[in-house]
């Protein structure tokens, strides 16, 4: 079962990718919002696109498969590649968050 984004997961979606808010949003909206702004920061940012991706750590190798994949629009695949690795890095903080919680002896 694949986990939804959560709010906190949104924002940082939205603010590192200078997207209008997301507020009350679906993840399918969300997903083609930030198509569209990928598109245009691949047409008109290159370098700001590519620092992001860095910093939100999506795999370079798989944007790089996106980007020279001709069945699919770059930019639709590039998104659900970002949405996916906010997923990933929730679950993780979620998990350790929750073993770190188990292990706390300050009681």
């Amino acid at each position: 079962m694949e986990k939804k984004l959560n709010n906190y997961t949104k924002d940082l979606i939205v603010n590192s990718l200078e997207l209008d808010s997301a507020d009350g949003i679906s993840e399918r909206e969300l997903e083609k919002m930030l198509a569209n702004r990928v598109a245009f920061l691949l047409a008109n940012q290159l370098e700001f696109f590519f620092a992001t991706m860095y910093r939100m750590d999506v795999s370079e190798p798989k944007i790089q498969e996106a980007l020279s994949a001709q069945d699919e629009k770059p930019s639709l695949k590039i998104a659900q590649l970002i949405i996916q690795r906010q997923k990933e890095k929730q679950a993780s903080r979620r998990k350790y968050r929750s073993e770190s919680d188990f292990f706390d002896d300050s009681f």
